[in-house]
């Protein structure tokens, strides 16, 4: 439980620090171009479910027509507290004209994406997957059941010590000074930065 948690956390500090070399230690995650399917279709906007194994977004990938004409858009990711004042704004509206369109994560497993003067054909997401979670044949996971394989992490040897450091650090802490620990836990990772 402990590497499951220290994994997620450094793989979530590497995908906030994408700008640098970092984000080359979760590539493997990637997962290119994958078709969403339509959960709901409004007016103004179309809702289309997450894939079940989604961890990130990287990228929004949308096909729209307007009469005869298809084209793919731009997106951009609004945040929601400002969804009304750039939809409204002529200057940052979804626009087939302009081939744009905006979008946000509704909750952990939808994207909504938003539509004016055109019709959305296709959207498909570039995005990072969840690691597989380690397993051990024999272990008693939390839930009381038991664990029937073996399941390796996915990261290489290098990144796999580099968690396994992480988590010892933070058992350590955890278990000998509350205060350390806290220190450690913000500082766990920045290592990695330089």
């Amino acid at each position: 439980m402990l590497f499951r948690d220290v994994e997620l956390r450094f793989y979530d500090f590497v995908l906030k620090n994408r700008h640098n070399d970092t984000i080359r230690l979760v590539r493997h995650l990637l997962v290119p171009r994958k078709e969403l399917k339509k959960f709901s279709s409004e007016d103004s906007y179309n809702t289309y479910q997450l894939p079940e194994d989604y961890f990130d977004i990287s990228s929004l990938h949308v096909l729209a027509s307007s009469g005869s004409c298809k084209d793919n858009l731009k997106t951009e990711e609004v945040k929601t507290e400002n969804l009304e004042d750039v939809l409204y704004d002529w200057n940052t509206k979804p626009s087939f004209d302009f081939r744009e369109t905006l979008y946000h994560l509704s909750d952990k497993d939808r994207v909504t994406v938003y539509k004016d003067d055109f019709t959305i054909d296709n959207v498909s997401i570039t995005y990072y997957r969840e690691p597989v979670q380690v397993s051990i044949s024999g272990y008693t996971k939390s839930d009381g059941s038991e664990s029937t394989q073996d399941i390796d992490p996915e990261w290489d040897e290098k990144t796999t010590y580099k968690i396994l450091l992480a988590m010892a650090k933070e058992f350590s802490a955890m278990n000998s000074d509350p205060n350390n620990y806290q220190l450690s836990k913000d500082s766990l990772f920045e290592s990695l930065q330089q």
